[in-house]
């Protein structure tokens, strides 16, 4: 009997380990434990964490609409690739591309 090789990164290992949330085939939505809003997109994983005064979302691929609640004492922080988002109760939609980063915001502002 012959076994096959088992290859980590092929079934997306690496990204497995830092999601929180992946997508398959549809879209996901998740509400956060602050009452903010993520609406990852088919393919789209991200990660998050709540850390004393910050709150911090990675996309870490795919896209993702964002309703974040305000709360002054503890900005919300968006990460997708190497660019970075801080927002308060605003509205916004983020796409990781091979290349780029598509930032549309819908409601308020987000400071990039």
């Amino acid at each position: 009997m012959r076994h096959g090789t088992f290859d980590f990164s092929q079934f997306d290992g690496p990204m497995r380990l830092q999601a929180n949330l992946m997508s398959g085939t549809g879209g996901m939505p998740l509400t956060l434990e602050d009452g903010s809003k993520i609406q990852i997109n088919a393919s789209s994983t991200v990660a998050f964490r709540f850390e004393g005064n910050r709150r911090i979302v990675k996309l870490l691929r795919g896209r993702a609409f964002f309703e974040v609640t305000a709360d002054a004492s503890r900005p919300s922080s968006v990460e997708a690739s190497s660019t970075h988002f801080t927002a308060l109760d605003t509205a916004f939609d983020v796409r990781v591309g091979d290349t780029e980063t598509d930032v549309t915001v819908t409601q308020h502002a987000v400071v990039i």
